[in-house]
């Protein structure tokens, strides 16, 4: 949670910035919850549900600074993308 703190302080995020965190539900989620938590963050969690578009939408209404993401996770022991 600390390292990864410092690695959003070294992205340029400050405490009042704005984070996006679009993951599946992996262990990493809650690292970047309590990261952005830590240095005083405000972060918005969307879930994989959602089209292209309204990811885009929920981003740009929020304003982030930075947008945290995976590439890949598993759900029920088979691989998501």
């Amino acid at each position: 949670m600390n390292t990864f703190g410092n690695v959003l302080k070294h992205l340029g995020v400050k405490k009042g910035d704005k984070v996006t965190i679009y993951m599946p539900m992996v262990p990493e989620l809650a690292i970047a919850v309590l990261a952005c938590a830590r240095i005083g963050a405000p972060h918005s969690v969307i879930f994989a549900g959602f089209s292209s578009e309204s990811i885009k939408d929920r981003v740009l209404d929020c304003q982030s600074r930075v947008v945290i993401t995976a590439d890949a996770g598993y759900r029920r022991g088979s691989r998501w993308r």
